[in-house]
C-alpha cells in the first residue's frame, strides 16, 4: 500500500486513491497525475500557475513524455513514471503548495518539519518539478517554491549568518564587540545565501569583501542607517539547524544588549496554541 506524509503524520492508502487539492473558486477543467500508486486530483489551473513547472508543461504537451494518457468524461488522467514518482509519500505536500501557490504567489513548498531523508527527497522532487531562477552575480536568489539557503556540504545542515549584538547607549546603540552593526529588524538577511556566503569567505579568507554583492545586499534589505559592513561581518556569528527542522530567529533583549537568538521545534519555540 502506497504510504504518504500529510501533517506530519503516516497514512497508508490502497493502490488507486484518489486525492483531490482544488481551491473554493477552482476551473471545472480537472486533472490526474497517477504517482506511486495514488492519483492526486486538481485543476488545470492549479497546474498552470507556475507555467514552467514540468506538470504546466506536461498538461500541454503529454506526448512528449512517456507517460499514458488515458481520456474519461470527467477528467484528464495522466501516469507519471520515473525515478522522482515512484513513491507518492511526498506528493501531498506538492499539491498543497499548488493549490497555495495559485492564490498567494509568495506561498512556500516547505511548510512542516521533515526528517533529513525527507528533506534530501524533496530537493530532488523540487528540483525536477519547478523552475528556479537561481541568481548570476549579485541577482536577489529566486525560485517557485521559496526561499533556499545556504548548505554546508560537510554537515548538511543549513547555514545561518547571526547579526552582531549590540546595546543601547543613551539616545543610541552600540555594537557589543566594536565595529558596526545592523538592527534586528532585518534579520531575514541572516538566511539570505549571498550574506552568509559572504561572512563564510571573510572568516576563511580575510580578504576583501565582494564590493558589488555587498551594495546589492544593503539596497534589497534597504540598509541606510546601518548598511553592511566589514564590522558587521567581521562580528557575525554562523549557526546551523538540521536540514527539515523547522527554526524561527527571534530577536531577544537583556539588560540593554539587544541580539539574535534561533529557535527550532526541539527548542519549544514554535509550539502552537490551540484555542
Amino acid at each position: 500500500m502506497p504510504v504518504l506524509f500529510m501533517n506530519k503524520i503516516y497514512v497508508s492508502v490502497p493502490d488507486g486513491t484518489v486525492l483531490t487539492f482544488l481551491p473554493p473558486d477552482h476551473a471545472p477543467e480537472l486533472v490526474r497525475f497517477g504517482i506511486g500508486g495514488v492519483w492526486f486530483e486538481t485543476s488545470e489551473d492549479v497546474v498552470k500557475c507556475i507555467p514552467d513547472s514540468f506538470f504546466a508543461t506536461y498538461l500541454a504537451s503529454p506526448m512528449n513524455s512517456s507517460s499514458k494518457q488515458e481520456a474519461s468524461p470527467a477528467v484528464k488522467e495522466l501516469t507519471l513514471s520515473g525515478p522522482e514518482f515512484a513513491s507518492a509519500e511526498l506528493f501531498p505536500l506538492v499539491f498543497d503548495f499548488m493549490c497555495r501557490k495559485r492564490d498567494d504567489s509568495r506561498s512556500v513548498l516547505r511548510t512542516v518539519g521533515l526528517n533529513p531523508k525527507q528533506s534530501l527527497a524533496l530537493d530532488a522532487i523540487e528540483s525536477f518539478l519547478f523552475p528556479c531562477t537561481e541568481p548570476l552575480g549579485t541577482d536577489r536568489a529566486e525560485c517557485a517554491t521559496g526561499p533556499r539557503y545556504a548548505i554546508n556540504p560537510a554537515t548538511g545542515r543549513v547555514q545561518l549568518a547571526m547579526l552582531p549584538a549590540y546595546q543601547s547607549m543613551g539616545m543610541g546603540h552600540v555594537a557589543v564587540k566594536g565595529g558596526d552593526f545592523i538592527y534586528h529588524e532585518h534579520s531575514a538577511l541572516c538566511k539570505d545565501p549571498r550574506f552568509v556566503k559572504l561572512v563564510l569567505d571573510y572568516k576563511r579568507c580575510k580578504r576583501s569583501l565582494d564590493d558589488a554583492m555587498v551594495a546589492r545586499l544593503n539596497e534589497d534589505y534597504s540598509l541606510v542607517q546601518t548598511p553592511i559592513t566589514r564590522g558587521v561581518i567581521k562580528h557575525c556569528e554562523i549557526r546551523e539547524v538540521e536540514r527539515g527542522e523547522e527554526f524561527v530567529i527571534v530577536a531577544e533583549e537583556d539588560s540593554g544588549t539587544y541580539y539574535l537568538d534561533v529557535l527550532t521545534e526541539a527548542d519549544g519555540g514554535l509550539e502552537w496554541t490551540v484555542v
